[in-house]
């Protein structure tokens, strides 16, 4: 999985729980991801069997690795990994919200829109099977890493700031 990440521009994730608690820190940390553009990083889907189990770890993990697991300290280690922009959930979803979610702002990715145009599309545009959780999104100024054509250009993203979202996007 390390190959594969750091060999291409976009990562894609779409999973239960932390993203990191299934990659480790440890195992991520000395990667070069400087190719990867783009990290979509659709974690924290929640049902109420996953809840369960991951609580269940997170009583057994200390008070740094709970913290490392945070959005904040996620954004963090990906970017000074190398990784430009990165687009996560800042709070837990349901399942049909998060698919919801993932397949608008992967379509609007693929037709040549920039990371926070794609956010910001699918924020304004009303969220398909949103279960009403919690909002927040910080937008940030900059680009992707990826041009027009999907392809590694670089060029300036619009840039805003509101609540209205569950997901954040980290850009450098």
């Amino acid at each position: 999985w390390q190959k594969i990440i750091a060999s291409n521009k976009a990562f894609v994730y779409f999973g239960f729980g932390p993203v990191m608690s299934k990659l480790s820190c440890t195992h991520l940390s000395p990667l070069n991801l400087s190719n990867t553009a783009t990290a979509f990083i659709n974690d924290r889907c929640t049902v109420e069997a996953s809840q369960r189990l991951q609580s269940k770890r997170e009583n057994k993990k200390t008070r740094l690795q709970l913290q490392l697991e945070t959005v904040y300290n996620t954004a963090l280690l990906w970017s000074l990994r190398g990784v430009n922009t990165i687009v996560l959930n800042q709070h837990s979803m349901s399942v049909p919200s998060s698919a919801a979610y993932a397949e608008k702002i992967m379509q609007s990715f693929l037709k040549g829109h920039k990371a926070a145009e794609s956010a910001k599309k699918w924020r304004d545009e009303g969220r398909e099977g949103d279960d009403g959780g919690k909002a927040g999104v910080a937008e940030a100024k900059g680009n992707d890493g990826l041009g027009e054509d999907g392809k590694g250009e670089s060029g300036e993203g619009n840039g805003s700031s509101e609540t209205k979202s569950t997901v954040r996007l980290f850009d450098k």
